[in-house]
C-alpha cells in the first residue's frame, strides 16, 4: 500500500480523534506521540474505550484491514498512520477572536510526505495533504497574512504557533491587525510589520 498521502487522498478527507489515536497505537513512536500532543488528544491513546472506538470506525469505513491478529492501516489512513510515525515536524496553528477559537490546524510533517489537520471541537477532522518539503512556517504566514488582508476574521486577532520538537515544545503568541502586527519578545514588546514581526517569531520557534 502506499504511503503517500497525495496518493491516496486528493482533497479533505475526514478522520476522528478516536481513529487518530488508534492508527498511532498500531505502531507507537515518539513522534507519533507528539503528533497527537499536538492535536491535544494524547491522553486517550491510554484510553481503551478510546482505542477501541478508533479500531472499529476505521475497519467500518475500510480504513483499516485485520491481517492474521492484528489490525492494520490502509488506504488514506495507512498514509496518515506513516507520516505520524515519522514526523521530523509538528506544528499547531490556532487563531483565536475575542477569546474563541476561529481556527485549529496541525501541521504533520514526515519524510513520508505531509498533511495538515483542520480540527473542530466535536472531535471530527479533516485532513489534507500537503506538498513535501514545504516550509510550514512560511505557509502558516502566508495563510495568517491572508486572513488579516481580506479580513475574513474581524481585525485584530490573535495568532499562536506551537512547534513540536524531540526536544520540547516552543511557542509564540502574537496579534495581527491590517498593516502591524505586534508581539512580546524576550519580555518586550515588538511591533511593526508583519514580515518583520514574523520574522521574530520564526527566530523562536527554532
Amino acid at each position: 500500500m502506499s504511503e503517500n498521502i497525495e496518493d491516496e487522498a486528493e482533497g479533505p478527507v475526514g478522520i476522528t480523534d478516536h481513529e487518530l489515536v488508534a492508527l498511532v497505537d498500531m505502531g507507537p513512536t515518539d513522534g507519533g506521540r507528539r503528533a497527537l500532543d499536538a492535536i491535544g488528544i494524547l491522553p486517550m491513546l491510554d484510553d481503551e474505550p478510546s482505542l477501541r472506538a478508533g479500531y472499529a470506525t476505521l475497519l467500518v469505513r475500510d480504513l483499516a484491514g485485520i491481517e492474521g491478529e492484528l489490525i492494520v492501516a490502509q488506504h488514506f489512513a495507512n498514509a496518515v498512520a506513516a507520516i505520524m510515525g515519522e514526523c521530523t515536524e509538528v506544528v499547531r496553528l490556532v487563531i483565536t477572536k475575542d477569546s474563541e477559537p476561529a481556527v485549529r490546524t496541525v501541521f504533520i510533517t514526515a519524510p513520508e510526505g505531509a498533511f495538515l489537520l483542520d480540527m473542530t471541537e466535536f472531535g471530527v477532522h479533516a485532513a489534507q495533504p500537503l506538498e513535501p518539503g514545504q516550509d510550514i512556517l512560511a505557509l502558516i504566514f502566508d495563510v495568517v497574512s491572508g486572513m488579516a488582508s481580506s479580513e475574513a476574521i474581524p481585525l485584530p486577532f490573535v495568532v499562536e504557533v506551537a512547534k513540536f520538537t524531540e526536544a520540547g515544545t516552543r511557542k509564540v503568541a502574537l496579534t495581527a491587525d491590517l498593516t502591524a502586527w505586534s508581539m512580546r519578545a524576550g519580555g518586550m514588546p515588538a511591533t511593526g510589520s508583519p514580515e518583520s514581526v514574523w520574522g521574530t517569531a520564526r527566530a523562536l520557534l527554532g
